[in-house]
Formats: structure tokens, sequence, C-alpha cells
């Protein structure tokens, strides 16, 4: 099992990754979860999960409270499954600080669709000016 925290310091808020990488991480993994206060329950059925060696998935966990979140990846079976599976938990991340944040779901995803799409980087004054074709051409 891999472990890796990273800060997010704008909001104070850090994220746990912790990567399975086979059925014997099933029983370290418990003291990954009580970091975010996840329920023994749960604990348990995560557990059951990796000793099962399921694939290609992943769990996000938070405890606003402690303002941490914890991302859980299991093994994919491709590098392409594994890229839809950090996609689909980074999207869970950021729902979860911005409902933290009291930012709305209209907001949120003005946010979230804003980050992906790079034309709309030409309306923020704070990006450096690059010299690129007009869109019009």
């Amino acid at each position: 099992m891999k472990v890796k925290s990273i800060n997010i310091p704008i909001y104070d808020f850090s994220l746990i990754l912790v990567e399975i990488e086979n059925k014997d991480d099933a029983d370290a993994v418990e003291k990954q979860l009580s970091r975010v206060k996840v329920p023994k329950d749960e604990i348990e059925s995560v557990k059951d999960y990796i000793s099962k060696e399921s694939k290609n998935g992943g769990n996000t966990y938070r405890n606003f409270d402690l303002k941490k979140i914890l991302v859980m990846l299991y093994p994919c079976e491709s590098d392409r499954k594994r890229r839809n599976v950090i996609n689909h938990e980074k999207r869970h991340v950021v729902d979860r600080i911005m409902q933290w944040a009291s930012i709305d779901d209209i907001e949120a995803a003005f946010y979230r669709d804003w980050e992906t799409d790079r034309k709309s980087t030409r309306l923020n004054s704070s990006h450096l000016k690059l010299s690129r074709m007009p869109s019009s051409a």
C-alpha cells in the first residue's frame, strides 16, 4: 500500500491518497481509514472488498470536522481505467471541498467546468497573455 498526504493550503484541508496494491493491504488499511474516522462497519466492508482483490474503483471519504479527505484507489487493469478512476475521485474531492466552502451546485459546476475549459482562461486577467490565433480565425 502506498500512502501520500497532500495539504490543500487555500482551504487548510489534508488529502490522504491511499493506493491499494494487493489483498495483503486489507489489514493495514484500517489505520488509514481511522485517520478520517470512518465507521468500523465501513472499514470492515472495505477490508472485505480488498481481500477479494476487487479492481477498477476507488472511494472518497471525508471528515469536515478534521478537514481531511481520504481517497482510496484500488488496483486497475489498465492505465485507461486508472485515469478514469482518478478523475472520478478527483471530482468527488472538488465537490466535497466546494460543499464545505458553502458553494452551491451551480457555482461548483462552474468552477469545475472552468478548471477544464482552456478557453475560459483567456477571460481571466491573472493569466499571462500568450500569443495565440484569435478564436474567430
